[in-house]
């Protein structure tokens, strides 16, 4: 296994990894790890089925029922399906036409945060980017004022608010949820500066389009306070812009990473991918500078 740097702050490409060793458990808890502790990881040219793409799942951890069952895969709730193309082998894809949607998958859903996995079946040739931002070298690179105005800062994540959001947008196969479903996850408070529980390095925790209130701050200053930070967390320095191929697979860290879709604007192209969520095995905590 070659573990090569993609952007000097974070993120690593791994080489060197056919797919069928994936489900080596020790090949696996290594692959985790190296997410953890750089960001994100990619691995190219990996062929996985639904069926491969579990089994690595469950080796890195807990796999997380899908947000919203109607596109997950028949046989697997786990296993998520992403992209414009409808109806697909495995169920109905998810289409969210909104862009640039800065995010972590854990919150909103009181998960202790781990790794996400993204595997692309198929990829528009020039569109269909995925935006990463290191949340633990932004921290790292605020001056102690700035930082002062964060570190005991709590938000309220939802859900619900992010769906309802989506459910808005032109395009968008999103629903409203109801009742069951709505009640599934109920709201998180969230402090907005955590230590990761694997590096013990502390990051940024935070999800812009979920945050319904910013404790102790009216809407408009609570807004505003988020915005500002996501606005710093997501400046150039900090992002990587991954263009993908088919058979790429991502695996990226929950708590050091912001990600985002770009631009929907590939209408006449498809993209499809799997998506899987898995929980961490410890839960963060509370973090300041030294």
């Amino acid at each position: 296994m070659r573990v090569t740097s993609l952007h000097p702050l974070f993120g690593v490409e791994i080489s060197g990894v056919a797919a069928e060793s994936l489900s080596e458990p020790a090949l696996a808890t290594e692959i985790r790890h190296t997410a953890h502790e750089h960001g994100f990881v990619l691995l190219r040219g990996i062929r996985l089925t639904a069926d491969s793409a579990m089994t690595l799942a469950r080796l890195l951890g807990n796999p997380e029922i899908g947000y919203r069952p109607e596109f997950t895969h028949d046989q697997y709730p786990e296993l998520v399906l992403l992209g414009n193309m409808g109806e697909v082998d495995g169920g109905v894809a998810y289409l969210n036409t909104q862009g640039i949607e800065w995010h972590t998958d854990a919150t909103g859903k009181g998960l202790a945060p781990g790794v996400t996995m993204l595997y692309c079946l198929k990829t528009p040739m020039e569109a269909g980017d995925t935006l990463f931002a290191s949340t633990d070298a932004s921290y790292a690179a605020l001056d102690d004022d700035r930082l002062s105005a964060y570190e005991d800062l709590e938000v309220v994540h939802s859900f619900n608010v992010h769906n309802d959001k989506v459910a808005s947008f032109a395009g968008t196969n999103v629903s409203v949820q109801q009742e069951t479903l709505r009640n599934r996850y109920p709201d998180t408070t969230d402090p907005v500066v955590t230590i990761h529980p694997f590096t013990k390095r502390p990051c940024f925790f935070i999800s812009h389009q979920l945050v319904r209130e910013v404790v102790g701050y009216s809407q408009k200053e609570g807004h505003d306070l988020v915005m500002h930070l996501v606005r710093y967390i997501t400046e150039e320095r900090f992002v990587f812009r991954h263009r993908w191929n088919e058979e790429d697979l991502i695996i990226f860290d929950n708590i050091a990473c912001l990600h985002s879709a770009t631009e929907y604007d590939y209408e006449d192209q498809d993209r499809l991918f799997y998506q899987i969520i898995i929980s961490g095995q410890n839960k963060a905590q509370h973090g300041t500078r030294d």
